[in-house]
């Protein structure tokens, strides 16, 4: 009873098993549909406990009894190997967004792709990806920001442009997950200029 529980509960509830994990962290794990987030014993149980009263003769064997059954089952027939979660290793270089998985290349190219399980991603950005997207808040305050930017020679005086475009490649370099130029950034400049906020 307790193996017929366990395996109806994955056809209903987890794409026949493909969308629920018992991983390294002994902690049930479930696929939303967009990334990997954990399912406590409990909320696995519950859904266990309601098939289980929709199929088990209780004179045959206990709701309670069935339910531990199932749950020990799939607590083994779901365990994964290694650590697909990655909760020791690298991050994957995807950023994963409501609208797909953007993945980075090593020279910071990107790609929108559909979400996918096997990504095993644990997280998704409350945000969609649009590459064609305009920042006009973000742009003027940097240009306010850098306005009071200058140079020690008078030929080559950093303008509020420029400045702005050197900080977004520096931030794009910053937040790639691959970084293979050792850099240093210090921003430097009197109090209240706008460096805490940039920051921000």
């Amino acid at each position: 009873i307790g193996m017929d529980i366990a395996e109806q509960t994955l056809v209903q509830h987890f794409a026949g098993g493909e969308h629920l994990i018992r991983a390294a962290d002994k902690s049930f794990w479930k696929y939303t549909g967009t990334h990997w987030e954990r399912a406590t014993d409990e909320q696995v149980k519950k859904l266990i406990l309601e098939l289980v009263q929709q199929n088990v003769d209780p004179s045959l064997i206990s709701y309670s009894h069935a339910a531990d059954q199932a749950l020990s089952l799939l607590k083994a027939k779901q365990a994964k190997e290694g650590d697909p979660l990655r909760f020791t290793k690298e991050p994957k270089p995807i950023i994963n967004v409501i609208n797909g998985e953007l993945s980075v290349d090593g020279n910071g190219n990107v790609e929108l792709r559909e979400h996918r399980a096997d990504s095993f991603l644990t997280y998704c950005l409350d945000v969609k990806y649009d590459p064609d997207a305009t920042c006009p808040i973000y742009d003027e305050a940097l240009l306010g920001i850098f306005s009071n930017a200058k140079s020690d020679s008078e030929e080559s005086r950093a303008i509020p442009v420029e400045m702005s475009r050197h900080w977004n490649e520096f931030m794009g370099y910053a937040i790639q997950p691959h970084r293979d130029i050792p850099s240093f950034w210090l921003l430097r400049g009197g109090g209240d200029n706008g460096k805490t906020m940039l920051i921000k």
